[in-house]
């Protein structure tokens, strides 16, 4: 059986990336627009933290300009 051509591989590889990256950017907006619309009805940065995994403070870092 012939050995698979590694640019073939390479190109291959990068498509899955390509797929990937687009889909936690997805995620990320979808995230994003979530703790946006929790923010808006009122939700603390504390349960914001707990429902995303992480800290009251972290949470608050990475979307206090919502």
């Amino acid at each position: 059986m012939p050995e698979p051509d590694p640019g073939a591989r390479l190109v291959e590889a990068a498509a899955v990336a390509g797929t990937a990256a687009a889909a936690a950017r997805r995620a990320n907006d979808a995230l994003t627009d979530a703790v946006r619309e929790a923010r808006q009805a009122g939700i603390s940065w504390a349960k914001i933290g707990a429902a995303t995994s992480m800290s009251r403070q972290a949470a608050h870092e990475r979307w206090r300009v919502l």
